[in-house]
């Protein structure tokens, strides 16, 4: 290679730099810590009082200037997230969309963050796994010498076929799971801090949801999500997943634990915090670095 020619690289993260380089959302306390709100910033705090309205099917939880809506009946999710300009105060019903010029959904078609545990399967999954595949006869070769390579890739163990990954998610009926609420609660907290003092008032929305296969009778995964939601407006999620034991007897390999949801079409730019700027599964998260970075949709 010619002089200068980048061999490898590493990354150390410094947490001050990163959280001065991330507008992200910190643990409550430490925005209790935070230098309190003077002048104009306070008086613009101060008719940020958050509410938690019954709504019938949903749970409306207003802001200053933003409205959020959960859905209880069927499946426990944010359906809704609404920013309004403070000269719009009046919102009237939830059901009625607002004007484009008046405000902004974050939420597409009710479509927000679901625990996902599946994907597109890839040619590898597809194959990788199955019985004289490159894979297996791979393994074969290293244990039992070239000179066995034909017979090895032609013969498949009775029993055997079909055990590629894509079969065994299909055959697990991970691309039919259904997800009901089984518990949902919402509620004002007072949130105290110990050590510096003071206090801020939050939203609270948590439900829980038995995830199987449809018709299945015992479920696969038990998952609790947990939403903070801040008087700026500023949304913290944190969710658990429990995999029952049952399930775990039998389960295959998952192709993904994650969250999905949906945006409107309208949006076409991305930031995002975590590795990048490609694509990182583990035969490229090496060269992934932790960072902040921008992209568009068609990109």
């Amino acid at each position: 290679a010619d002089a200068g020619h980048v061999v490898a690289t590493e990354r150390l993260t410094l947490t001050d730099s990163l959280r001065d380089a991330v507008q992200a959302v910190p643990d409550p306390h430490a925005l209790l810590r935070a230098p309190p709100a003077v002048g104009a910033a306070a008086d613009a705090d101060a008719d940020r009082e958050l509410t938690i309205e019954d709504c019938g099917d949903y749970v409306a939880v207003r802001g200053g200037d933003f409205k959020l809506a959960f859905d209880r009946s069927r499946l426990g999710g944010l359906i809704s997230w609404v920013a309004i300009p403070r000269s719009h105060q009046e919102w009237g019903d939830l059901t009625r969309k607002p004007s484009r010029e008046l405000a902004i959904e974050y939420i597409w078609d009710g479509h927000g963050p679901s625990v996902c545990f599946v994907r597109a399967p890839t040619d590898n999954d597809r194959g990788g796994a199955t019985a004289g595949g490159a894979l297996d006869i791979a393994s074969q070769v290293l244990a039992r010498g070239l000179g066995n390579i034909l017979r090895i890739a032609t013969h498949k163990p009775p029993g055997r076929e079909g055990i590629s990954y894509a079969s065994r998610w299909e055959k697990a009926k991970l691309f039919e799971l259904h997800k009901p609420i089984v518990h949902f609660d919402a509620h004002i907290r007072t949130l105290e801090d110990p050590i510096a003092g003071g206090s801020m008032t939050v939203a609270e929305v948590s439900f829980s949801q038995t995830i199987a296969p449809n018709h299945a009778v015992d479920p696969y995964f038990e998952v609790d999500y947990h939403y903070t939601i801040f008087p700026t407006g500023a949304v913290h999620l944190g969710c658990r997943v429990c995999v029952t034991p049952k399930a775990a007897a039998i389960m295959p390999p998952l192709p993904r634990v994650g969250l999905h949801m949906m945006m409107p079409p309208t949006f076409r730019q991305l930031v995002w915090k975590g590795r990048g700027p490609h694509e990182n599964y583990s035969d490229r998260k090496s060269s992934a670095f932790e960072g902040v970075y921008r992209s568009t949709v068609d990109e």
